[in-house]
């Protein structure tokens, strides 16, 4: 409906009321920065640890959570940026929190992540002593390691993100026999910074997609794309495209059942890739071409870059300088982009979105592929990481990074027809995280 009030006005009055629009956005965005510091994550943060101590016994109350360790026991200090950030406790302890369920097992132990000022008042006049036992020493060393890395890491397909407590919060889990971590954690901080998280995250993905427009003003359809959108397929060949999907939920499960890396997910697509050319061989379905058109190959980089830097500054703020490494960086982006978001691209927006444009209508088709984009990773999550459902800011990646970001992709495929555009973003979006400094 925007597209089509739009086009019906002067392309520069067009171009300022999107222009307009975006920077009311950014400039709403700048202030829920600074009405929930924290809001929109942060990188993956460095964790240390610097000596493990032994401790006497040691009582205290946090929220509802009642610690006990009657004996005394071991705890490791986790600092990051050299100021302590999390604890691990190690020894037999009593523990009750009326409040949320308990382990039924009897812990080993207790990962504790709070405000160090809070935990300094828990601390109180407790004597920590750097542990000399060197058996002990190295078997509280060995559970340390077996935690997750700090606070739970979230969008780890895109830019990795980590939610830090706010002030005052209590994060934490225990830890069971064999040192393993009893999740899911528990969390208790006001639901403020949840939602301006929610926020953020929504206004990033309505400014790409105007972002996209703004560069796609002067848009119009080729005659291909209007042709093959004439020709609306037959149900069955929907029904190959909700196979494809499908095919495409277990291609992104292979890294976790098979343990490997992300990119052994490319054979799986390349699969449904093999499978869709012999069905248009059989005349089973036709118009198959993945987006791979040498008359669309220039169109939308320039769209790309300024979506990408988007996409950068709302999740790491301003980047410093780049961290090049000649060959191996340019190696790790010829992966991404090949063997990671090439392939999902060519299976997702070049063929499963076509189809569902053309049987559904094009709102209908980017939509919906949206949609089981969320759905796929939501999947993916229930199998590999079910106890992240439970942690609330894993709703900002299920309902709005994933499934949006989907859409804005899907949208530069829709406006350039060019499926290595799309590509290039996808690529940008994983790739510049790793590079930029923070």
């Amino acid at each position: 409906m925007l597209l089509k009030k739009l086009s019906g006005i002067n392309y520069f009055v067009a171009l300022i009321i999107l222009l307009g629009i975006v920077l009311v956005l950014g400039l709403i965005s700048f202030i829920l920065v600074a009405s929930f510091p924290g809001a929109l994550g942060t990188a993956p943060p460095r964790y240390e640890i610097k000596e493990v101590y032994d401790f006497e016994p040691w009582s205290f109350e946090i929220n509802s959570l009642s610690v006990s360790f009657p004996e005394g026991g071991i705890i490791i200090p986790v600092f990051r940026d050299n100021k302590q950030e999390a604890a691990l406790l190690i020894g037999p302890g009593e523990y009750t929190d009326p409040e949320h369920n308990l382990p039924a097992e009897k812990p080993l132990g207790l990962y504790l992540n709070i405000d160090f000022d809070i935990f300094s008042e828990l601390r109180g006049d407790t004597i920590f002593i750097p542990t000399e036992d060197a058996v002990v020493k190295k078997a509280a060393l060995d559970v340390y390691r077996r935690q997750p890395p700090g606070l739970p890491l979230h969008w780890q397909r895109g830019i990795p993100l980590v939610f830090h407590p706010e002030k005052g919060a209590l994060y934490y889990y225990f830890i069971d026999a064999e040192g393993n971590a009893l999740m899911p954690p528990v969390i208790v901080e006001p639901g403020n910074k949840l939602y301006g998280t929610l926020a953020l995250y929504a206004l990033l993905i309505v400014m790409a997609l105007l972002i996209i427009l703004i560069f796609s003003l002067d848009y119009h359809p080729s005659r291909y794309w209007k042709f093959i959108h004439c020709a609306r397929p037959p149900w069955p060949v929907a029904a190959v495209a909700a196979g494809i999907a499908a095919f495409a939920l277990l291609s992104e499960l292979l890294p976790a059942l098979t343990g490997l890396q992300e990119t052994i997910a490319a054979l799986g697509y390349a699969a449904a890739m093999i499978i869709l050319i012999v069905l248009a061989r059989l005349k089973i379905i036709d118009f198959l071409d993945f987006g791979l058109r040498p008359d669309t190959f220039r169109h939308g980089y320039l769209m790309v870059l300024a979506v990408a830097v988007l996409y950068l500054v709302m999740t790491r703020g301003i980047p410093g300088k780049p961290a090049l490494n000649g060959v191996t960086t340019l190696i790790d982006f010829l992966r991404l982009f090949f063997l990671v978001a090439l392939a999902r691209e060519l299976i997702w927006h070049g063929y499963i979105q076509t189809v569902l444009g053309r049987r559904l209508g094009i709102t209908p088709g980017i939509i919906i592929t949206a949609v089981l984009t969320g759905m796929v990773h939501y999947i993916v999550l229930t199998v590999t990481a079910p106890w992240m459902l439970a942690y609330p800011y894993t709703a900002v990646e299920t309902f709005i990074l994933v499934p949006g970001t989907a859409l804005v992709l899907g949208l530069v495929y829709l406006r350039t027809e060019n499926i290595l555009s799309s590509t290039l973003l996808h690529t940008l979006i994983l790739f510049l995280p790793r590079i930029m400094a923070n």
